[in-house]
Protein backbone atom coordinates (compact mmCIF):
# COMPACT_ATOMS: atom_id res chain seq x y z
CA UNK A 1 0.00 0.00 0.00
CA UNK A 2 0.68 3.63 -0.50
CA UNK A 3 1.65 5.66 2.59
CA UNK A 4 -1.44 7.77 2.17
CA UNK A 5 -3.46 4.69 1.74
CA UNK A 6 -1.83 3.45 4.89
CA UNK A 7 -2.61 6.91 6.06
CA UNK A 8 -6.24 7.01 5.40
CA UNK A 9 -6.62 3.39 6.35
CA UNK A 10 -5.55 4.37 9.96
CA UNK A 11 -7.23 7.31 10.27
CA UNK A 12 -10.50 5.76 9.24
CA UNK A 13 -10.20 2.66 11.82
CA UNK A 14 -9.52 5.98 13.99
CA UNK A 15 -12.80 7.45 13.47
CA UNK A 16 -14.68 4.06 13.96
CA UNK A 17 -13.18 3.79 17.11
CA UNK A 18 -14.06 7.57 17.89
CA UNK A 19 -10.80 8.53 19.01
CA UNK A 20 -11.00 10.78 15.73
CA UNK A 21 -13.62 12.94 15.08
CA UNK A 22 -14.14 15.35 12.33
CA UNK A 23 -13.93 18.98 12.89
CA UNK A 24 -16.53 20.03 9.96
CA UNK A 25 -19.35 22.05 11.65
CA UNK A 26 -20.84 23.70 8.98
CA UNK A 27 -22.15 21.98 5.80
CA UNK A 28 -23.41 24.41 3.24
CA UNK A 29 -24.50 21.75 0.36
CA UNK A 30 -23.67 22.24 -2.98
CA UNK A 31 -20.72 24.59 -4.54
CA UNK A 32 -22.51 27.68 -6.36
CA UNK A 33 -22.38 32.02 -6.18
CA UNK A 34 -24.19 31.96 -2.95
CA UNK A 35 -22.66 28.93 -1.23
CA UNK A 36 -19.15 30.95 -2.13
CA UNK A 37 -20.26 34.13 -0.13
CA UNK A 38 -21.25 32.89 3.07
CA UNK A 39 -18.26 30.98 4.07
CA UNK A 40 -15.85 33.38 3.12
CA UNK A 41 -18.59 35.48 5.20
CA UNK A 42 -18.04 33.03 8.31
CA UNK A 43 -14.67 32.94 8.42
CA UNK A 44 -14.12 36.95 8.13
CA UNK A 45 -16.36 37.28 10.98
CA UNK A 46 -14.10 35.69 13.24
CA UNK A 47 -17.11 33.31 14.47
CA UNK A 48 -16.69 29.85 12.45
CA UNK A 49 -15.68 27.03 14.51
CA UNK A 50 -14.54 24.20 12.74
CA UNK A 51 -14.63 23.42 9.05
CA UNK A 52 -17.09 25.18 7.00
CA UNK A 53 -17.95 22.12 3.84
CA UNK A 54 -18.55 22.76 0.43
CA UNK A 55 -19.06 19.85 -2.48
CA UNK A 56 -19.78 19.09 -5.63
CA UNK A 57 -16.33 20.17 -6.87
CA UNK A 58 -12.14 18.71 -6.71
CA UNK A 59 -10.80 15.99 -8.94
CA UNK A 60 -12.98 13.24 -7.48
CA UNK A 61 -16.57 15.60 -7.98
CA UNK A 62 -16.40 15.52 -4.10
Amino acid sequence: MHDETQLRVVLADLVDEGAVRSTAQVHLGSINAANLRRPHALAESGTALGKIVLEGFGAEGD
